[in-house]
């Protein structure tokens, strides 16, 4: 027996603002506003102002597209709380997430909800990836959190997600609560998802909702991103007291970073003339993010081992 899809709230982040223009996230609004599954049938359409536009632009945005309903988060909260924040304000059977900077193809809002027609459906994930022009963003695509497309079909699951494309039943946040105290920005999607494994919720994969992350624009993100991604991973392994990963992660990081490099060079053989430039820009993103897993375990590990009541490993 087929089931309607459940009531559902979408919720949208505005901390991306600073890698984005205003005209972008305009244009990606358009874009939510012309989904083949029509955001008239959203409960609410939660805009997480977190006061990086004046109000006056956050005004001609609200003129604009009349169906956001704005939260105000104040300036000091990160990522991860913002996305805490926006489940807090949430009354729907399911809550969705997006980011401002993403690009959603037109039926991604659809897609996302199609499995929830499943009552037994409580998380799907969508896929987001990033593209390839040249050496710079071939490198970035090995080492970087977005896998590329799998261009698959059909359902199938998933290990972990990212805060900008996916959605829970509130059952399942409520079997599974996000944790609100990790000394870290974004390293909350992991280990939830990886609690919520260990609780038997399944997190079921949809490849085609399907988001398009932009690439790093300019030398401050470059560094900053790599950079954290050091301190989320040791937030993660004093999270979880294993520095090994092998409790919580399917596969080494120099596997990701092999299986991504082939995995670009199928779905275009011609970008085999970018690795021997990329290569070099593959080393120097390790030796940032390998800085920011050495300033982990001085600062962040030992707070994560306080509040959990661990020896930092």
């Amino acid at each position: 027996m087929s089931h309607p899809l459940p009531t559902f709230t979408l919720a949208i982040e505005m901390d991306n603002l600073d890698k984005v223009s205003l005209d972008q996230f305009f244009q990606m609004l358009k874009r939510l506003e012309s989904q083949t599954l029509s955001l008239d049938t959203a409960d609410r359409v939660l805009l997480m102002n977190t006061e990086d536009i004046s109000p006056q632009q956050l005004e001609r945005l609200c003129k604009a597209f009349p169906w956001l309903e704005v939260i105000n988060c104040g300036a000091s909260l990160v990522y991860d709380a913002i996305k805490v924040r926006a489940a807090e304000h949430c009354e729907s059977e399911v809550l969705v997430y997006a980011d401002c900077d993403c690009i959603y193809e037109p039926q991604w809002l659809e897609e996302i909800l199609r499995p929830f027609a499943d009552p037994e459906v409580l998380v799907v994930v969508g896929e987001c990836s990033t593209e390839i022009t040249g050496p710079f963003t071939l490198a970035l695509s090995m080492t970087r959190v977005f896998p590329r497309f799998s261009n698959e079909t059909e359902l199938g699951t998933a290990r972990s997600y990212l805060f900008n494309n996916v959605a829970f039943r509130r059952e399942a946040l409520a079997r599974v609560p996000f944790i609100t105290d990790l000394p870290s920005e974004r390293a909350l999607c992991f280990i939830h998802a990886v609690e919520m494994r260990r609780q038997g919720i399944t997190l079921v994969r949809n490849p085609r909702a399907r988001s398009l992350h932009p690439n790093v624009k300019t030398v401050g993100q470059f560094f900053y991103g790599h950079f954290k991604r050091g301190l989320d991973t040791v937030c993660t392994a004093s999270h979880f007291a294993d520095p090994s990963g092998a409790s919580y992660r399917s596969d080494s990081r120099w596997g990701k970073l092999v299986d991504r490099a082939r995995q670009a060079m199928d779905e275009d053989p011609s970008r085999k003339w970018m690795m021997p430039l990329a290569l070099p820009i593959v080393g120097f993103t390790l030796a940032i993010y390998a800085a920011g897993y050495a300033w982990g375990k001085l600062f962040i590990a030992p707070q994560v081992a306080r509040s959990s009541g661990t020896s930092p490993q």
